[in-house]
């Protein structure tokens, strides 16, 4: 980093103390009003999404298009959820709860479940477990929408932050929303944010930070226009400055 870059970073270290306790509250009272919108934007969506429905229904022609569309887009599920068993080492017969989810994204979600099923690929891939797969799945299309990113890059980001903070993928939806919210206030777009909470996540659990405490110090690069993978550079010298033992100590 420039030396302006590095005068930046004894400067966020020393703000860091005094205020991350307010800033970190003030985040979290801002994650619960943004998960409770979300999920009334997401329920607006999806009445929209049936009146289309009933409007194209109401035409004899739509009816007969429809139809042709519709057994492309099984074809199209059918051949996603292939793929996603063929990642898994397993047949689709044998994943049955992993298809369930991927209709149900379908039908609450801005992707289809062809596109869902696309991102249970990814995450398959990624070697996580059913399980984890499904705890995983909306909080990586939630955030690839807000962001408007790939599905691969939402699913490097949720995951990354999450393994790297040794959680459960349970609570993946905290860290795709307090992204998805971070990018709002500064600077920086979700992609960016994402990267940089994701490649930060293991330091600042090494160093006792909570993913709280983490975004609020990025987000102040975010401020600086230091951002990304930059960013978590950034904070593993900050954690290095705050925390590190001195010569004195």
């Amino acid at each position: 980093m420039a030396k302006s870059e590095d005068d930046l970073i004894v400067k966020i270290a020393g703000q860091l103390d005094p205020s991350l306790g307010s800033a970190v509250s003030k985040a979290n009272k801002l994650i619960s009003g943004a998960s409770s919108a979300a999920g009334k934007v997401a329920d607006v969506g999806v009445k929209v999404a049936g009146v289309a429905a009933k409007a194209v229904a109401a035409t004899g022609g739509a009816i007969v298009t429809g139809a042709g569309a519709a057994l492309k887009t099984a074809g199209d599920f059918d051949s996603a959820m292939s793929q996603v068993a063929a990642s898994m080492g397993t047949t689709v017969d044998k994943i049955p709860d992993i298809s369930a989810k991927a209709k149900e994204m379908g039908a609450k979600t801005s992707f289809s479940a062809s596109e869902a099923a696309e991102g249970f690929n990814i995450l398959a891939q990624a070697g996580l477990s059913a399980n984890d797969q499904i705890a995983a799945i909306e909080p990586v299309l939630n955030l690839a929408a807000a962001g408007g990113i790939d599905m691969a890059d939402a699913a490097a980001d949720v995951t990354g932050a999450v393994m790297g903070f040794g959680d459960s993928m349970e609570n993946a939806q905290k860290y795709a929303d307090m992204v998805a919210l971070g990018a709002t206030q500064v600077k920086t777009d979700v992609g960016q944010l994402g990267e940089a909470c994701s490649d930060a996540s293991a330091i600042s659990k090494s160093f006792g930070q909570s993913q709280e405490t983490t975004i609020v110090t990025l987000e102040r690069f975010a401020n600086a226009n230091i951002t990304g993978s930059e960013a978590a550079m950034g904070m593993r010298r900050v954690m290095t400055r705050l925390y590190a033992p001195t010569a004195a100590a």
